[in-house]
């Protein structure tokens, strides 16, 4: 039998262990995933955005009115056909793309479907919408800590790649990621995915304005790198943190002691929820500060901590209390969260 039959049988699931394969981890999932999260939210502002501008308009006459919630349902519907009928980089985009803007559609009408009285104006949820995406998103970050599913699973992962590069190309990069998977074997599986790698045609990767971007990249990395930053910034944080928690206690003591909740606004149990989040983010920014010359490892761990208790629990009720005006703080947040694990692990590289 020619050896390309035999390996190709082989891939096909036709003998080995690959035919007892289930989920096969795709090496670009992480991407496509992050991809979908961006555009639905996007989606979701930009529909609040021309809604609001508009006059709240609706698709339909007379008794009809066509949510914008089918469009997005129709969208995800795309997404998984393109994705059930085709298996190449192009179909893993189409269905990233349809399936973020369809689910930013869908879930932007969350308050018609949690309430007996169809209210899109439904304050919490703007929480939901923030919860949904915020479980999206640290998804995609375990996502993208890419584990090795042993010899098997990454010969699949690699096939799944090379095979659609047969047709749209392969870059560098990902040319790269799938020869690593099967460095060192010299098993059939092996051997055939590396024989699809060299048959797959080099693709460009198109970057436009990459030169821009790098050298904007080496600016801000320069920045980051200054010796004063981390504890500037860290000092700010502390500092704003404590500043932010005694604010809302003290709202939510005056509050209660005078017992009125109309003071805490018509989400009166989120603001006191957020006081005790906002709190225990400020015990561990301090902490966090307080040890950061001491013992860095121990200050990293309570600072990021800090920012991974207001990102998905203090911004839920933020987004609950406060709308689409709590976008306003999610910024520096992140700004901060980036700084903090790019010094955490250019100082374990240390």
């Amino acid at each position: 039998m020619d050896v390309r039959q035999h390996v190709a049988d082989r891939l096909a699931g036709h003998e080995g262990p690959l035919r007892s394969l289930g989920l096969v981890r795709a090496l670009d999932g992480g991407r496509n995933m992050q991809l979908m999260v961006l555009a639905g939210i996007v989606t979701v502002l930009v529909t609040r955005a021309y809604l609001a501008a508009t006059g709240y308009p609706q698709v339909g006459g007379g008794s009809l009115h066509i949510a914008h919630a089918l469009w997005g349902g129709l969208l995800m519907l795309i997404g998984l056909v393109v994705a059930l009928l085709f298996a190449d980089r192009a179909a893993r985009l189409v269905t990233a793309i349809a399936g973020g803007v369809g689910l930013g559609l869908f879930v932007d009408e969350v308050g018609k479907f949690i309430t007996r009285t169809n209210d899109y104006f439904f304050a919490p949820a703007a929480g939901v919408m923030y919860l949904l995406f915020a479980a999206l998103v640290l998804l995609v970050m375990q996502v993208r800590i890419r584990r090795r599913g042993g010899p098997a699973a990454d010969a699949a992962a690699a096939a799944v790649l090379a095979a659609g590069g047969l047709t749209g190309g392969l870059t560098g990069r990902q040319r790269s990621e799938a020869m690593q998977l099967v460095a060192g074997r010299e098993d059939a599986a092996a051997v055939g995915v590396r024989y699809l790698i060299a048959a797959a045609p080099s693709r460009s990767e198109l970057r436009p304005g990459a030169g821009r971007f790098g050298a904007l990249r080496r600016r801000v990395r320069r920045i980051a790198d200054w010796r004063f930053l981390p504890p500037i910034l860290i000092g700010v944080l502390s500092v704003t943190r404590l500043i932010v928690a005694v604010v809302f206690v003290v709202q939510t003591i005056v509050a209660l002691a005078a017992d009125e909740r109309s003071l805490l606004g018509q989400e009166y149990g989120a603001v006191f929820a957020s006081a005790l989040t906002r709190t225990a983010e400020a015990v561990l920014s301090v902490l966090g500060a307080l040890r950061w010359r001491r013992n860095r490892t121990a200050a990293y761990r309570l600072l990021l901590a800090a920012l991974y208790l207001n990102l998905f629990v203090t911004q839920l009720f933020n987004f609950t209390d406060s709308q689409f005006g709590a976008l306003a703080d999610l910024p520096s947040v992140l700004v901060m969260l980036g700084l903090l694990t790019y010094w955490r692990r250019r100082d374990a590289a240390a």
